[in-house]
């Protein structure tokens, strides 16, 4: 049997959602739901770029798909979208995208520096 208790709700574009937090009685494991965001629901985000800009960056990581974060505008938000791609696909050849801003290329850059690092003293 499951016990719930009302979080919150949301509404984004016109949808609502309500955020509902579940427990099994017999041993108080937490569900929690989950909003899925798509690609044409970030595309739909008006007269708010760093809105629009987050959603595209989370569409990006679950798709697990870099040219997604070339949607976004804010190079900040764009940045860290190339950034995450490339660690989450550990492809550093992602960092040498012009798009991504001068420190968090570095940061970027060594971040596989690190990985490399820590690679060459496990062989040794």
């Amino acid at each position: 049997m499951l016990a719930s208790s009302f979080i919150g709700l949301v509404t984004i574009w016109g949808i609502t959602y309500y955020f509902l937090e579940m427990a099994p009685q017999e041993d108080n494991q937490v569900l929690r739901t989950q909003v899925v965001f798509t690609k044409s629901a970030c595309d739909r985000v008006e007269d708010n770029e760093v809105v629009r800009g987050d959603c595209y960056l989370k569409v990006a990581k679950a798709r697990r798909n870099e040219t997604i974060c070339g949607e976004i505008v804010i190079p900040e938000i764009k940045s860290l979208c190339y950034v995450q791609m490339a660690q989450l696909k550990n492809d550093i050849g992602i960092c040498e995208k012009n798009e991504i801003t001068p420190s968090l290329k570095d940061a970027c850059d060594g971040y596989f520096l690190k990985k490399r690092e820590e690679a060459a003293s496990f062989e040794d």
